[in-house]
């Protein structure tokens, strides 16, 4: 159909698709669409803007790269260099999913411990200054349980922490994605407009 013209929500949604899937080279090929939405974007086609949720995506298909280990350090490279474009976006904020996701890269696809740790406390200051530690970051952080501990020790009661417990500035500008998940991820309000 000529008159259909793709927007964020159609990128978003094959970025989504491969990130899931056990296709080849995933890392590469949804950083590649992102790369395309960004050029069609700074060429004046709005409803191409990127959003935070498109770079979550790219994490996550970086983050769940199998294969052999050119392919797995691809994946890390191409992680890292989409959270720190992310980062350094003066449009874009990284929010809990995207923090999240990032860890989860770090987590499971780097073999030094110690550059695992430091990218990941780094990450982890930004996260909490930024106001974005949810519970998924919390969830990810646990996966490392040594790091946990030194980054939450002085939460710790009975050998886990308590959300609630956590300081409020860490966490306050959180937003609940599952009430609005459709209007958040693709930058859509229910009437479809943006």
């Amino acid at each position: 159909d000529r008159s259909a013209n793709p927007d964020v929500l159609s990128f978003s949604t094959v970025i989504n698709a491969f990130s899931k899937s056990k296709f080849p080279r995933k890392a590469r090929q949804t950083r590649d669409l992102l790369r395309r939405m960004k050029q069609l974007y700074e060429n004046g086609q709005e409803r191409m803007r990127p959003n935070v949720y498109v770079y979550a995506a790219v994490l996550n298909a970086c983050a769940y790269t199998f294969g052999r280990s050119e392919e797995k350090e691809e994946a890390l490279k191409i992680g890292i260099e989409t959270y720190e474009e992310l980062q350094s976006s003066t449009e874009i904020e990284t929010n809990h999913v995207a923090y999240g996701s990032f860890f989860r890269v770090c987590r499971r696809l780097m073999d030094d411990d110690y550059r695992r740790d430091d990218l990941i406390t780094s990450a982890f200051r930004q996260c909490c200054s930024d106001g974005q530690l949810g519970e998924y970051v919390l969830r990810q952080l646990r996966a490392v349980p040594e790091l946990y501990v030194s980054l939450l020790q002085a939460y710790i009661i009975d050998g886990e922490v308590l959300y609630q417990d956590l300081p409020s500035s860490w966490k306050c500008n959180v937003k609940d994605t599952k009430r609005k998940k459709g209007e958040a991820q693709f930058g859509r309000k229910k009437n479809g407009r943006s």
